[in-house]
């Protein structure tokens, strides 16, 4: 942010930031913390933060993706669901079925904890521009349609939009 805000090239008090999938998490979460980030492009991501990007696993707890000031933020899920990582993984193995779509249905099945690792949108100082592929593995729409609810919900004065592609997937950003 200082590096960004202390350059010619950057106009004066405007500093914007994009993120895909993941990314679009680690967007949405700084401009909540910062307000020298006046705008948010968050391209097939979430408006709730997950665990760290790990495999698989028959491990009992899943990372914090994503720390500030060494504190975790809330997130879905620390629990591991063992028996559907490993349903997972076995589909993802032998190239069956959505294993996403069903990892990410599981972390986001009980709504209080949904709640919990949902991203303060409502923090940001400037606008939002969620923008999702109907057809991805995972359900990003709805996962971002979070944020335009809690902007509601706190009456934020941002201007935010949310553009769904029909036939479009994750790799919505990714041209041919």
């Amino acid at each position: 942010i200082n590096w960004m805000g202390n350059r010619d090239d950057v106009a004066n008090g405007w500093l914007g930031i994009h993120g895909t999938s993941k990314g679009a998490e680690l967007a949405l979460l700084s401009a909540s913390l910062f307000s020298e980030i006046r705008s948010v492009v968050a391209l097939n991501g979430f408006a709730v933060a997950f665990s760290g990007i790990v495999p698989w696993s028959e491990s009992e707890d899943l990372p914090p993706a994503w720390l500030y000031n060494n504190e975790p933020f809330p997130y879905l899920s620390p629990k591991n669901p063992i028996d559907i990582a490993l349903k997972c993984k076995e589909m993802w193995n032998e190239r069956k079925g959505n294993p996403l779509g069903e990892w990410y249905a599981a972390l986001t099945s009980n709504p209080v904890e949904v709640k919990n690792a949902e991203i303060p949108v409502e923090k940001i100082n400037g606008s939002i521009l969620l923008i999702s592929g109907k057809e991805d593995d995972v359900d990003t729409t709805g996962l971002s349609n979070i944020a335009i609810s809690r902007l509601k919900k706190f009456n934020s004065p941002n201007d935010c939009e949310h553009i769904v592609y029909s036939g479009a997937g994750h790799s919505i950003g990714i041209p041919n």
